[in-house]
C-alpha cells in the first residue's frame, strides 16, 4: 500500500456499509464488476462509480482473476488522479442479511 492512496483506504473503511450497499445495487442492475473509488487528495474529493467487467483493462481483469472473483465478495479499485498508475484492488466480504 502506498502513501498516494492511503487516504482512500480510510475512506473505504469509514464508509464500508454504504459502499457495500452501492456495490450490491450496481451489480444487481448492471452485472459483474467493481466499485471504482477515484480520489483527488489535492482537492479533498472522492468519486465513486461502478465499472462492469467489459469496461476493465486486461491488467485489472488479470488481478481479479487471481482473486477468484465470487459473488460473496465486493471488489473495489482505488487510485488517486494525481497518479492513476498507482492503484489497489481490494476485496471485502459481503454481509448479506
Amino acid at each position: 500500500m502506498t502513501e498516494n492512496i492511503n487516504h482512500l483506504f480510510g475512506f473505504i473503511e469509514n464508509r464500508l456499509d454504504s459502499l457495500l450497499q452501492i456495490y450490491i445495487k450496481e451489480r444487481t442492475e448492471k452485472g459483474d464488476g467493481l466499485l471504482l473509488i477515484k480520489g483527488d487528495k489535492e482537492n479533498s474529493k472522492v468519486d465513486v462509480g461502478f465499472l462492469t467487467m467489459d469496461l476493465l483493462n486486461k491488467d485489472i481483469k488479470e488481478q481479479i482473476d487471481k482473486l477468484n472473483y465470487t459473488h460473496s465478495k465486493a471488489y473495489f479499485l482505488t487510485y488517486d488522479v494525481a497518479n492513476p498508475d498507482i492503484n489497489s484492488l481490494i476485496e471485502k466480504e459481503l454481509q448479506i442479511n
